[in-house]
Order: C-alpha cells, then structure tokens, then sequence
C-alpha cells in the first residue's frame, strides 16, 4: 500500500563567474561579497534566473558584456543565461546615477 508519493523536480543551475566578475568580487568588502553571493543564490540558483522580477531583469539596451541585471541594494551583478548555465560577468556598485566597476565609472 502507497501513503504518500512525493516528486520532486530540481532545476540543476551551474553558475561561473567570469575571471574579470572574480578579481571584482574579490576587491569588494566582505559585507558586499557576502550579499552578493547571498543574492546569486536566492534569486539565480533557487529562483529562475531569466524570469523578470523587481530586482532581476532583461537589460533594456543589449550589451557585449550581459544580458541581464540583478539588484542587490547599492550592488549590481550583470550575468548571461546559457539553457541550465548561469555565467556572472560583471560585478559593481551603484553610486547615484553612476555605475562603477573596479572603481571606475561603467557603461554598459
């Protein structure tokens, strides 16, 4: 006899940073690289990447470096979905209207 039968679908998500995404990650402050891998996790890894939410969208404007933008308060990570691939490209901070990337202002 059957009680109770359980199924269950787990997206398996690989997330690479590019080699430039890891050197400015390693330059930010511990209480910024911790809420930026908190934030990867919760909204790239446990929650559909592609899918648009308030802090996680589609760039307006198509760039060389991504395709998409995460907010995480004052932080900004830019990634590219590959089919079940997550590839973080650039990581950075909003200051005003300025975006910086390795202290420098940013353009994407």
């Amino acid at each position: 006899m059957v009680v109770a039968q359980s199924c269950y679908t787990t997206d398996v998500r690989e997330i690479s940073f590019t080699p430039i995404a890891v050197r400015q990650l390693q330059r930010l402050p511990k209480t910024g690289r911790t809420a930026i891998l908190e934030g990867i996790q919760t909204h790239l890894v446990e929650a559909d990447p592609a899918k648009t939410t308030r802090n996680k969208f589609r760039l307006r404007r198509p760039s060389e470096h991504a395709d998409f933008e995460l907010r995480l308060g004052q932080w900004r990570v830019f990634y590219r979905v590959l089919e079940a691939d997550v590839i973080i490209a650039l990581v950075g901070k909003k200051e005003g209207n300025r975006l910086l990337i390795d202290g420098e202002e940013f353009v994407l």
